[in-house]
């Protein structure tokens, strides 16, 4: 699958600032940063499920475009 593109890096760099921001928040006692982090966890979420939406066959991508935007909507 050549003419895919790779995830890997964008949702990597995703991943360590949610957790950069989760540890800055819970140690500065910051329920701003600690919401952000958990709006990011579910934006992420979301991603994932698209992404195995597009990958996988059609009987289980419907159902992961509902949870991704299931995710979507509520982060």
């Amino acid at each position: 699958m050549a003419h895919y593109a790779d995830p890997s890096p964008p949702r990597r760099a995703q991943h360590g600032y949610l957790h950069s921001e989760a540890i800055a928040g819970f140690k500065a006692g910051s329920l701003s940063l600690v919401m952000d982090s958990v709006h990011n966890f579910s934006d992420e979420l979301a991603l994932v499920f698209l992404y195995l939406a597009f990958v996988l066959p059609q009987g289980l991508s419907r159902n992961l475009v509902r949870s991704a935007n299931l995710f979507s909507s509520v982060g």
